[in-house]
């Protein structure tokens, strides 16, 4: 059966176009929606990969993909959030719950896809060694958006703390993690994740610092903390996100060892 990773997506997006247009409050979320070029791109090249069995092409353009994907979900989710906050009624729309179902089909391809990309190598027989592709970047610009939308602030970065930028770097170590599981590279991986646990490690304490806000490294977030204020659960949730992008680093190396 030919993938359709596209096609599906395409469907679910024309859909979620047609009942934001005209939508006031959804102005801003149209023009997201409609800016989907490199992620259809990446969505195509993608489905001709896996369709032609070709291992190799289908692990490159699952990253591309991932990469898009993330990018695209995450500036999305984040203006459905602004929209809530600021539009009574917003979520009651035809235009709120088609393009949330546009970014669940998305992020069901996202969960999913990597296991056909992996099953084509088992389908040959072969043995799987190759490194999970990630797409940390994008996760993180996903927890940005959403910690943005929330408090109505640009992440908490060194600048803004009136410290150097302490998160300088931070985004070059995260890109450099996804090349290296992009081109399966177990050496490039460990000095990448090295040089991500100190930038990340420096972000965290000084936001610790300046915002009393304290999260253990294991901590990914998932509960609530009701002794936190509103902005400082922003906070601990952009922590608690870059979390999840160091763990899942780990864990990928780990699996390699």
């Amino acid at each position: 059966m030919a993938s359709k990773i596209l096609k599906d997506f395409q469907a679910k997006r024309k859909t979620a176009e047609a009942s934001l247009k005209g939508e006031k409050d959804f102005a801003a979320m149209l023009k997201l929606v409609k800016d989907y070029s490199k992620l259809e791109a990446s969505m195509g090249a993608l489905d001709k990969a896996i369709d032609a069995k070709d291992g190799a092409k289908a692990r490159s353009a699952l990253s591309d993909f991932l990469k898009h994907a993330g990018v695209y979900r995450g500036k999305i989710a984040g203006e459905l959030t602004k929209i809530k906050k600021k539009a009574e009624g917003a979520e009651d729309t035809d235009a709120f719950a088609d393009t949330t179902l546009l970014l669940s089909q998305l992020l069901t391809e996202e969960q999913h896809t990597p296991q056909k990309v992996q099953s084509l190598a088992t389908d040959k027989g072969e043995e799987d060694n190759s490194l999970e592709t990630t797409a940390l970047y994008s996760q993180w610009v996903g927890v940005k958006k959403l910690f943005e939308a929330e408090t109505g602030q640009k992440k908490p970065s060194a600048t803004y703390l009136k410290k150097i930028r302490a998160s300088s770097g931070l985004e070059t170590a995260l890109k450099a993690v996804d090349l290296a599981t992009k081109k399966n590279n177990v050496a490039a991986l460990r000095k990448a994740l090295l040089a991500l646990d100190t930038k990340a490690k420096a972000y965290a304490k000084l936001v610790a610092v300046q915002k009393g806000v304290v999260v253990n490294e294991d901590d990914e977030g998932g509960h609530d903390d009701d002794q936190n204020p509103d902005y400082q659960k922003s906070v601990k949730k952009l922590l608690q996100g870059l979390n999840l992008c160091r763990n899942k680093a780990h864990a990928v190396l780990d699996n390699a060892n």
